[in-house]
């Protein structure tokens, strides 16, 4: 083999060149119901796992974002403070009570989600 590799080091270079190149046209194959090579089948699967993941994060930030209004409207402002604090106990964020009592934006969120 050229450049002193083996038959199984070539055969893996060339599996992950091949899946390199499926990952670029996952959405070529999707959207022209073309079949992936052997290699990249599971690449689907990976493909549905992850868009699954980032609707369940927008879906949990949605109503979070409904239930800080509904605290907001119905929660007399006195008790938004223990409610905020309460609220905010696990969140390292030094907004995070201020964006619960003022309703400022949930960014903190998507930052939590990063992390």
């Amino acid at each position: 083999m050229p450049g002193g590799y083996n038959i199984q080091d070539y055969q893996q270079k060339v599996q992950s060149y091949v899946r390199a190149i499926c990952r670029i046209y996952l959405m070529d194959f999707q959207c022209f119901n073309y079949t992936l090579p052997l290699e990249c089948v599971d690449i689907q699967q990976e493909f549905d796992h992850s868009l699954h993941e980032v609707y369940t994060a927008h879906h949990r930030k949605d109503i979070f974002e409904h239930f800080l209004q509904f605290i907001r409207t119905f929660v007399p402002p006195f008790l938004l403070h223990p409610i905020a604090n309460i609220l905010c106990i696990l969140h390292s964020s030094p907004d995070c009570e201020a964006n619960i009592i003022h309703g400022e934006p949930m960014e903190f969120i998507d930052r939590h989600d990063e992390l």
